[in-house]
């Protein structure tokens, strides 16, 4: 008789398998390094929601599987220390493995697998340095000699030496800077590696005055981390200086100095100015500058104190003349002086002539060229009218362009005032392609030139729309686009920006208005949103790491801020106002705080915020997604899950619903005011309808 039992086992076992092959690690751990005392963390994500991740370790020095962490608890072993976040987002499952207080029995390999521990498996390394890297020098006094000088002093080499001890695998990374410079110094430097120790020693054998001030060492986090544990070798003051000997005349009373220019210590040496005459040589004065009241010849001389020896240099000499006869007193030098005045003047008159002599060739030669390339302008004139023809065209286009963007500033211009419309009216709804063949959702609007970039979620085409009309212009096809995640504009610069966060690769792409690539450079994180300063920098946020990046238009690092450090968790957007200070809004999901706030760069803290706990009151937000502001300093906040949209005044007080579900809207994820032509563009996210809506408000 067939057992009743075994169908039914059969279809779990199905089951089971079935959720095994769906299931996919989407964020695998990193290796990383850190420091004994200091935190460190693993991240890991599987496609599956409500998956259970489960962790394991393997220390150094043994193959044993360790477990850490399972089925919502820690192991024993693991308790205190160790510490776990977890995140059900829309279409992942994300778990963080923090350690604090790190020790060296924490290093080896760390393994998270998903599925309860039957599933896919991703491991990584963690490196325990036993402190921060150790630097020390050859230098004694800090001192070094560079360069020709008249003491007897000959060039010096410096020598500096880095080590840190690890626990681990794989040994840490250690690499020299010099200060001001991000690039690491290749030459001079010899790397000794051992199984719990790595030494890099860097050499400067020809020391120049360019390599003054301190040298770094330094060990990366992670291999795209831009955070480093390090330290410095102190600072290499350089000592060079030559005997510049000169013999010059000057009128009474007339400043003259004799400060040596290349000479760093200067509060080592000593200046002083002699005076002979009639009566002998005497000390007039004992600083670099002074004018001389009486006339005769006048001496300066430098005396230092270079690594606890003397050294002396004779500067400069002046003979202070009378100012009516030009006659001054003069020594015995006078008739050489006189000799090596004459030699010079040959020189100089020889020198005079041969240039006279190659400017008459060159006019000769610039006449005959001068005069074949008339004869070949002629020829060419009519071939040139026909494209010169062509070209008005063009010219009167641009032109007509300039003039209506003048007229748009004029009219704004003199409409200081913003009086938004008790209800807004709808313009229209633009409808995309890719919303309308595959239901996909926008993720960013653009406007530049009277023309709105629309890019989609996960699509490589990027469709154009006129902003007046709404209708569709064109489309362009950028294959480096495959997650684009927003999308902003440059008016100065003429270009857009928009966020790419492939599954290996997060950067941010400069295109230029037809789709060709002008720039792009690597986030290290996954970019949430983007915006552009009113001094044409980028800023973007990253969402889950709660930071704050900042880089020039050519995609050059500037700063990066740590937002958890002043309680902003889940960024979603942020603007630079013009006083340098950040307006951001934060809170995701069950986040407690759902807010916007101003923060201070100057103090590192919130100079004031909107919003509290996540609510539908008029006080309260709920997943705040973007954000604008006008020429009044007036915010409007997409208030997503409230489904509406929220008007703040300048001080952040609550003024009004400008748009809300009435209006046909649903969950409002991006929004883009156009002051020109006094629209507010809002990309709402439906079930099955993704639009971008034209509100006029003002």
């Amino acid at each position: 008789m067939e057992n009743p039992s075994r169908p039914i086992f059969l279809w779990i076992l199905f089951g089971l398998s079935v959720n095994i092959a769906l299931a996919a690690l989407s964020v695998r751990p990193s290796d990383t390094v850190s420091v004994v005392g200091t935190e460190t963390y693993f991240d890991c994500a599987s496609t599956i929601k409500n998956q259970s991740i489960e962790w394991y370790h393997y220390p150094i020095g043994t193959s044993e599987r360790k477990l850490v962490y399972s089925h919502n608890r820690f192991h024993l072993s693991y308790l205190g220390r160790f510490h776990l976040k977890v995140y059900n987002m829309t279409g992942a499952y994300r778990s963080n493995l923090l350690i604090t207080d790190v020790t060296e029995g924490d290093a080896g390999v760390y393994e998270c697998q998903d599925d309860g521990g039957l599933g896919n498996k991703s491991q990584a390394q963690l490196t325990v340095l036993h402190s921060e890297p150790l630097c020390s020098s050859n230098m004694t006094s800090g001192e070094v000699i560079v360069g020709v000088n008249n003491c007897g002093f000959t060039p010096e080499a410096v020598k500096f030496s880095c080590s840190v001890k690890y626990t681990g695998k794989t040994h840490p990374t250690l690499e020299w800077i010099h200060v001001g410079q991000n690039a690491p110094l290749a030459d001079g430097v010899a790397f000794n590696r051992t199984s719990d120790t790595v030494t890099a020693d860097l050499t400067l054998e020809g020391v120049s005055s360019t390599d003054g001030q301190s040298f770094t060492c330094r060990a990366a986090k992670t291999s795209t981390s831009t955070e480093f544990f390090s330290c410095s070798s102190g600072v290499v003051s350089i000592w060079h200086a030559t005997n510049k000997f000169s013999l010059t005349e000057k009128k009474l009373n007339e400043s003259v100095n004799c400060e040596e220019e290349n000479s760093v210590h200067r509060s080592l040496c000593s200046y002083e100015w002699t005076k002979s005459d009639s009566k002998g040589e005497a000390v007039v004065s004992t600083e670099p500058a002074m004018r001389p009241d009486s006339l005769g010849l006048y001496r300066c001389t430098i005396n230092c104190t270079v690594k606890r020896q003397p050294c002396s240099i004779n500067r400069m000499m002046v003979n202070v003349v009378d100012p009516g006869s030009m006659n001054g007193f003069l020594l015995q030098t006078t008739t050489q002086t006189y000799e090596a005045s004459y030699k010079s003047a040959f020189i100089v008159v020889l020198i005079l002539f041969i240039i006279l002599i190659i400017l008459i060739v060159g006019l000769g030669a610039a006449v005959f060229i001068c005069r074949k390339k008339k004869r070949q302008y002629r020829n060419a004139n009519s071939l040139m009218m026909g494209e010169n023809n062509e070209k008005k065209g063009e010219i009167q286009k641009l032109q007509n362009e300039l003039e209506e963007e003048r007229r748009k500033y004029n009219k704004l211009k003199s409409n200081v005032g913003v009086e938004y419309l008790a209800k807004p009216k709808l313009r229209g709804i633009i409808k995309t392609a890719a919303s309308s063949s595959e239901n996909k959702s926008i993720k960013g609007v653009a406007l530049f030139n009277n023309e709105l970039y629309i890019i989609s979620q996960k699509e490589s085409k990027v469709e154009v729309y006129d902003s007046t009309s709404l209708q569709l212009c064109r489309t362009w096809q950028q294959e480096e686009l495959t997650c684009p995640e927003d999308a902003c504009a440059c008016i100065r610069n003429r270009c857009l920006y928009i966020s790419e966060n492939k599954q290996h690769v997060k950067e941010i792409l400069r295109i230029d208005p037809n789709g060709k690539i002008i720039n792009k450079w690597q986030t290290g994180n996954e970019v949430c949103r983007l915006s552009v300063s009113s001094d044409a920098t980028v800023v973007a946020v990253v969402h889950d790491n709660s930071k704050l990046m900042e880089y020039s238009a050519d995609g050059n690092h500037i700063r990066t801020h740590d937002l958890s450090l002043v309680n902003i968790e889940h960024p979603m957007h942020a603007l630079k106002l013009r006083t340098g200070n950040y307006l951001i809004i934060h809170g995701y999901l069950e986040d407690t705080i759902h807010r916007m706030c101003e923060m201070d760069v100057g103090s590192n803290r919130i100079a004031k915020s909107f919003g509290r706990e996540k609510g539908r009151g008029d006080d309260q937000l709920s997943n705040p997604s973007c954000l604008a502001v006008d020429r009044e300093g007036s915010v409007m906040v997409a208030d997503a899950t409230n489904g509406r949209i929220v008007l703040l005044g300048s001080n952040f007080e609550f003024k009004r619903k400008i748009v809300t579900k009435e209006d046909g809207i649903n969950i409002p994820t991006r929004i883009l005011l156009d002051e020109f032509n006094r629209t507010l563009y809002v990309g709402d996210y439906k079930s099955n309808d993704r639009v971008l809506y034209a509100f006029e408000i003002e």
